[in-house]
């Protein structure tokens, strides 16, 4: 039997909620900047506004592409798909095989939405990826109908050397010690820049502006998402 959860006390629920307005003034700047960028940049102050944000952009029985991203996962939004009727392609589906795995990446490049995250955004509106394989930041840059992103406000930095800080020093051995992989960073907690073969951050991205013949809608979730 769970613990019921604790009340929270006055002072607690005043700190959140200046937590929430400051991340929230934040991320409405960042959407200005994402606008002049030429991306379709917009706020949800929740998981579940996003979802239905997301539900809004995906017809009917789309083809839909998912790119690796907890905050995907986290949101909720794989069980309000089911009632569209999209066509799902997860390459890290449970009832995908090593064997196929490539050729779903593959069929993903023309789908017509394609789902992902990112991993770190500056307050200049520059989008940060990283990739073992590159699968992800291709079908981001070219080839889906749609792209839409979703992200946590705190994978908001201040600029580029902010960013790949992040990436480089906490989210790619944190990602590497989820997943389970023997990498050096999975065992110092920091980049040391390895040669291993499960390295996973093989490919760096930065998307300065849109790409121009690729539709990117980018959803901001006042929420602390993924990693």
């Amino acid at each position: 039997m769970s613990e019921p959860q604790r009340k929270l006390s006055e002072s607690e629920i005043r700190l959140n909620e200046t937590i929430g307005w400051y991340q929230r003034h934040r991320a409405e700047r960042v959407v200005e900047v994402l606008t002049k960028n030429r991306f379709h940049a917009l706020f949800a102050p929740t998981r579940e506004e996003a979802c239905q944000q997301i539900l809004q952009m995906i017809p009917e029985g789309a083809t839909l592409g998912i790119g690796g991203s907890m905050t995907i996962g986290q949101i909720g939004i794989f069980p309000l798909l089911k009632g569209k009727g999209v066509k799902m392609l997860n390459p890290f589906g449970r009832d995908v095989t090593p064997e196929s795995r490539r050729q779903v990446m593959r069929e993903i490049f023309l789908s017509n939405v394609f789902l992902s995250s990112v991993n770190a955004i500056t307050e200049a509106g520059q989008l940060l990826f990283i990739d073992a394989s590159g699968n992800r930041v291709a079908a981001t840059i070219y080839g889906p109908d749609k792209v839409i992103l979703v992200t946590g406000v705190n994978k908001i930095v201040r600029d580029l050397d902010e960013a790949y800080h992040r990436v480089r020093e906490y989210v790619a051995p944190t990602n590497s010690k989820r997943l389970g992989y023997e990498n050096p960073c999975s065992k110092a907690g920091r980049c040391v820049d390895c040669e291993a073969p499960e390295r996973i951050c093989n490919a760096f991205v930065t998307l300065y502006k849109k790409p121009r013949q690729t539709d990117i809608s980018v959803i901001l979730i006042g929420e602390e998402l993924g990693i």
